[in-house]
């Protein structure tokens, strides 16, 4: 997926803008708290998978994913720049955090069911959700097409993942994945480097 042009970067950025706004009302809408109650609800034996493929938004990620990108093969300059994705989408998540205020689930609507995560805090925008797709999108020009496409649905399922442990609202998590669509094209390489052996796992050709 290639969000790199200007349009595509223009519509996350409305997008973006658009979702803070209505983060900013005192009161959650009875759309967004008719989706938060149905992924807050129980998964039974996905409960644990679900996890384990949350920690792909983990803050962490901008210090392991160059180190799995380098030994699949990649340039060290192309695992930094993904890195550096992540690294800045955690940052910046936290920035629009601190602008928009939006309190966590817990502390906005009744009867929710924490799973993980601190029930104080800011919840406008997920920095799990931002942190996982910027890796994906980042990540496209260096992988082939059917791995990115496999980041991404990992991306996405990690932004429902953080509502479903109820550490966020629909709606931060919509924001961050616009922040990503803003912010990984900065980052992302700009092509792929030749010369990569055949030990290299999903390249790009």
């Amino acid at each position: 997926m290639n969000l790199s042009g200007g349009t595509g970067r223009t519509v996350a950025a409305v997008v973006l803008g658009g979702s803070s706004l209505f983060a900013r009302r005192p009161a959650v809408s009875a759309v967004e708290e008719r989706a938060f109650r149905v992924l807050n609800r129980s998964v039974g034996p996905a409960e644990r998978p679900l996890w384990a493929v949350m920690q792909f938004g983990n803050g962490l990620a901008a210090g392991v994913a160059p180190i799995v990108l380098r030994s699949s093969g990649r340039s060290w300059p192309e695992s930094v720049r993904i890195g550096m994705a992540a690294g800045g989408a955690w940052h910046l998540a936290k920035l629009v955090k601190a602008s928009v205020h939006r309190e966590r689930p817990a502390a906005l609507l009744p009867q929710v069911v924490l799973r993980d995560g601190d029930p104080a805090g800011r919840g406008f925008v997920s920095g799990h959700a931002a942190v996982a797709m910027s890796l994906a999108l980042a990540a496209g020009p260096v992988v082939s097409p059917g791995v990115q496409r496999t980041l991404i649905a990992a991306a996405f399922v990690v932004g429902i993942a953080r509502v479903h442990v109820g550490a966020h609202l629909p709606l931060d998590v919509v924001g961050a994945l616009a922040l990503a669509a803003v912010w990984a094209p900065v980052c992302a390489p700009r092509s792929a480097s030749t010369g990569v052996g055949p030990a290299a796992i999903g390249v790009a050709r």
